[in-house]
């Protein structure tokens, strides 16, 4: 009988533990938000934006899956110097609100992005995109060439279509567990030196996700984006430039955008690989591909191995 009653605590001590780990930490209001920018209303939804610098040249950055503003926030000063740089959080993402049963594709957060353009008076500018936020940028180039001078994708994904499995409400509370349990490790294995990963910077991400609704919008997310078709490649006349990573050991691994998709984009841009990955490096990759609008930096010991010179292409 003592043993039942030891394994019946044991079993309850377990259930309670694991729901309180699945238990997203949700307890701000995005309105209640400490934000470092500013949020307009686009298209009914809540937008968070951070802009700085002033210039006749526009650029728009545009972070990738579980970023947000905070994620360039050594890139938009040095582009700031000579452009007026637009930093944007995704709808459910940062300080953008986490609207119910919304559409949360990458088509969807394109149209947001050129409608914060429209409100912000930008009719065209050069779009930098990383990861998730590449597909985003490359979809406002197909959907609306006309508003996209230059695009510079930072280790972006394809815009290719790949098949999954589909996704079902059951993961949602696993995605709170996945944090709790691995969160740390996975920050830590995001930075190149180690070092920068610190407890500054993990506050810093971990701070949105306490906004209520983040959880269920990154499972729309998830969700949302097996409905995205592949990326109109033939519709984009932007001059892209691709950047991608290499491992410690200068290994070149094959670049995240697909070569395909590289193949079919216009004028024919040429993958850039960075073996290493840093502020500088990234803003000289924007001076290297856009010759006319340096950002004055010093070189960076990379660039010329990464980044070779590029003409301006008609």
């Amino acid at each position: 009988m003592r043993k039942a009653i030891t394994a019946l605590g044991a079993a309850v001590m377990a259930a309670l533990t694991l729901r309180w780990l699945m238990r997203p930490r949700e307890e701000i209001d995005w309105r209640d938000a400490e934000a470092p920018g500013r949020t307009v209303t686009v298209d009914g939804v809540g937008i968070h934006y951070v802009e700085r610098g002033r210039g006749p040249d526009a650029v728009v950055l545009i972070h990738g899956f579980g970023g947000h503003t905070y994620s360039f926030r050594y890139l938009i000063p040095d582009l700031a110097r000579y452009h007026r740089v637009v930093a944007v959080d995704l709808k459910g993402f940062g300080y953008s609100e986490r609207p119910q049963k919304s559409d949360y594709s990458l088509s969807s957060q394109a149209c947001l992005v050129v409608y914060l353009m429209d409100m912000l008076a930008i009719d065209q500018a050069s779009l930098v995109g990383h990861s998730m936020g590449g597909e985003v940028a490359m979809r406002v180039a197909a959907g609306w060439p006309q508003r996209v001078d230059k695009l510079v994708l930072a280790a972006s994904v394809s815009g290719e279509r790949i098949p999954s499995l589909p996704v079902t409400p059951l993961i949602k509370p696993m995605l709170s567990l996945f944090v709790r349990l691995f969160g740390r490790w996975l920050f830590r294995r995001m930075f190149y030196d180690r070092r920068n990963a610190t407890e500054e910077a993990l506050e810093a991400y971990r701070a949105p996700a306490r906004i209520c609704g983040s959880r269920d919008a990154t499972y729309q997310v998830i969700r949302d984006f097996r409905r995205d078709k592949r990326v109109a490649f033939e519709r984009t006349s932007a001059l892209g430039t691709f950047c991608s990573k290499s491992s410690r050991s200068n290994a070149t691994p094959p670049s995240a955008v697909s070569l395909p998709a590289t193949r079919s984009l216009r004028p024919f841009p040429k993958p850039l690989t960075a073996p290493r990955r840093g502020r500088r490096l990234t803003a000289q990759m924007f001076a290297r591909a856009h010759p006319q609008r340096r950002t004055h930096l010093p070189a960076h010991p990379e660039v010329s191995k990464a980044c070779p010179e590029r003409s301006r292409r008609e």
